[in-house]
């Protein structure tokens, strides 16, 4: 049996999304690699929810790598990102 194995999801739906997003942050142990269109940057720094779980995972030592296109309509809020995760690409 595998162990370790990486899992993928696509989430839709803003509801489902954040739920969903809340519980996955809270099992994350060692990395989350998470993609976004480029106007998620904006949903994502402002969402309080995401904002502690992105700490959390932080806290427990784990990594995350955010990856998304960077415009000038998204910059500020890529800077706010650049401040909640280990990596932005």
């Amino acid at each position: 049996m595998l162990t370790n194995t990486p899992k993928f999801e696509i989430l839709s739906g803003s509801e489902n999304a954040v739920e969903r997003g809340v519980k996955f942050m809270k099992n994350t142990k060692t990395r989350m690699d998470i993609t976004f269109e480029k106007d998620d940057p904006s949903i994502v720094a402002q969402i309080p929810a995401y904002n502690e779980g992105y700490k959390d995972i932080i806290k427990r030592g784990a990594k995350i790598r955010c990856v998304t296109e960077v415009t000038p309509e998204n910059i500020l809020y890529c800077k706010k990102l650049l401040k909640m995760v280990t990596e932005l690409l």
